[in-house]
């Protein structure tokens, strides 16, 4: 039997999820760093969030973890995979928690399940919004011919410029989990850094971290400085800063509609391992 088990806050939710999400660390990398972050109150994130976990009940009574599930407005919902049996109940669960919702983002066979489950229900349409690949990454393969530049920490004065660039990267990419404040947020954490050739050419996040991996990503580099290799040695020369700072992979999502990333990225070690969607319901 299945069962929706709801969490009063991300501590209790990883008391009983983290261990499932750390089996496949790179993987769910995602919901374990935004997880982590609202633990430690780095968010702005609008209440009431919502915490879940699916759980499957045995003739015994006990229950193990087989998926799990999380929003944090005014974002999609999120969902790993999951038993699509559970829709039902995950949709009804929800429902109490939300009269409506903008969409739901995951592996293509959960989200869209949840997708026509809440539509058929209370109504509405959903649609593909994108489809987006996570790559991950062990071991760093230095460009052949590298950028000129080094790449260096984003520091306070860097804001403006910062801040100009996140609104072009989100322009850009269409990623709505993420505004023009994250810039000043990833500078005060220590996390954003500019790959400079004279002045600075690209910018690059180390946007959030689980215990063995770390998420690379708001990889941007203005027009006019494009074409010149800034992002490949950028990505490359920061996951090798994170590996030898003792993480074991790095992990990243491209968008499914961009060859050029898609290949820039594996070109210097990143390997896909999963593929995802996020659905839009209107």
């Amino acid at each position: 039997m299945l069962r929706i088990q709801t969490h009063a806050d991300a501590r209790a939710f990883l008391d009983r999820a983290e261990a499932w999400l750390l089996g496949q660390e790179e993987r769910y990398g995602l919901v374990l760093g935004i997880a982590y972050q609202v633990l430690g109150g780095l968010h702005h994130y609008r209440q009431p969030i919502y915490w879940a976990t699916v759980e499957r009940e045995s003739a015994e009574g006990e229950a193990t973890v087989v998926g799990c599930v999380f929003r944090t407005p005014p974002h999609k919902v999120g969902v790993t995979e999951l038993p699509v049996t559970a829709t039902d109940a995950l949709v009804a669960s929800l429902r109490g928690t939300y009269s409506s919702l903008t969409g739901v983002g995951g592996p293509e066979r959960a989200a869209s399940a949840f997708a026509r489950a809440w539509t058929a229900r209370f109504g509405g349409k959903w649609s593909i919004d994108r489809r987006q690949r996570l790559h991950s990454l062990t071991s760093v393969r230095l460009p052949k011919v590298p950028a000129p530049g080094s790449l260096r920490l984003a520091i306070a004065p860097d804001v403006p410029v910062a801040r100009a660039w996140m609104a072009g990267f989100i322009r850009e990419t269409r990623v709505r989990q993420v505004g023009a404040d994250t810039a000043t947020r990833l500078i005060e954490e220590r996390r954003l850094h500019f790959w400079v050739d004279g002045q600075p050419r690209c910018m690059v996040g180390a946007v959030r971290e689980t215990p063995n991996t770390a998420g690379v990503g708001a990889v941007y580099t203005p027009p006019r400085y494009r074409d010149r290799g800034y992002a490949s040695i950028a990505v490359a020369t920061l996951s090798q800063q994170l590996l030898d700072a003792g993480k074991r992979s790095c992990f990243l999502y491209t968008d499914l509609a961009n060859p050029i990333s898609n290949a820039i990225y594996r070109r210097i070690g990143y390997e896909p391992i999963d593929d995802v969607v996020e659905l839009t319901i209107l």
